[in-house]
């Protein structure tokens, strides 16, 4: 094991953190665009499907010892 104190390892530990800087950019951007996209409104082929399965019938089956 080799121990370096040298201005070497300043620099590793200001890589280490601007690449932590990054990577936490990164994730709060992503975030924000599948926020940003999840908000908007429903396009029309979803909005069409959605309307048909509401004309659907609903239907009940009571429970007669399916279960224990």
């Amino acid at each position: 094991m080799v121990n370096r104190s040298g201005p070497e390892s300043g620099f590793a530990r200001v890589r280490g953190l601007v690449l932590l800087a990054i990577l936490f950019a990164g994730a709060g951007l992503l975030l924000k665009h599948d926020f940003v996209s999840s908000s908007h409104s429903a396009s029309p082929a979803t909005a069409q499907i959605q309307a048909s399965l509401a004309r659907l019938p609903m239907s009940f089956e009571p429970n007669r010892g399916q279960t224990d």
